[in-house]
């Protein structure tokens, strides 16, 4: 039984640690998305 558990520890361990990984790239992306709109806000009122 030991031995299962220990599996079942270490799955949920990676889920977890994927799950956090999933987050911190959609947080760039949105970060990433947001500098892009404003820049390009930026650029709009300069030439405006």
């Amino acid at each position: 039984m030991r031995w299962v558990k220990d599996n079942i520890d270490k799955v949920k361990a990676n889920v977890t640690a994927r799950a956090v990984a999933v987050d911190v790239d959609t947080a760039v992306s949105l970060y990433d998305a947001y500098l892009a709109l404003v820049t390009a806000t930026d650029d709009a009122r300069r030439q405006a």
